[in-house]
């Protein structure tokens, strides 16, 4: 008998997971997105690292244009980051959104699904139409 064979018709249907759904809910990626000024990048990418002991991806791309500053007005050079790290919730999560709060960066709500990322697409994308032609 093989190690690990058990032997019986479970063992061998290779449909079932071997992890419950649980187990693969905690080991999904967790995201957040947000845009942070140019000039508190590395600061910023820092203190994540070491809020959650090297264990996020944080990647950034910059904004073309100055952009507004919602909270100040002011006219800045930004950049998109999204920061990627284990588990879609808990302690992790908790921890980036407090290093978020403390920068101040603008935090933005990422669609969970494909379908929902196409809709809210399709209305952004409507909006700026009618804004641009009024």
């Amino acid at each position: 008998k093989i190690l690990g064979s058990g032997g019986g018709a479970a063992a061998t249907d290779l449909s079932t997971p071997m992890l419950a759904e649980d187990a693969l809910a905690e080991r999904r990626l967790g995201y957040t997105a947000g845009v942070v000024p140019k000039v508190d990048e590395a600061r910023f990418a820092r203190a994540l690292w070491r809020a959650s002991r090297g264990n996020t991806f944080t990647q950034f791309s910059p904004i073309e244009e100055k952009v507004t500053d919602p909270k100040t007005g002011n006219a800045l050079e930004k950049s998109v980051f999204v920061v990627y790290f284990q588990g879609a919730v808990g302690s992790m999560k908790d921890r980036i959104i407090k290093v978020c709060t403390a920068f101040g960066v603008n935090v933005y709500q990422w669609p969970a699904s494909p379908e929902e990322a196409r809709q809210k697409d399709t209305a952004l994308r409507q909006l700026v139409r009618e804004k641009e032609r009024a």
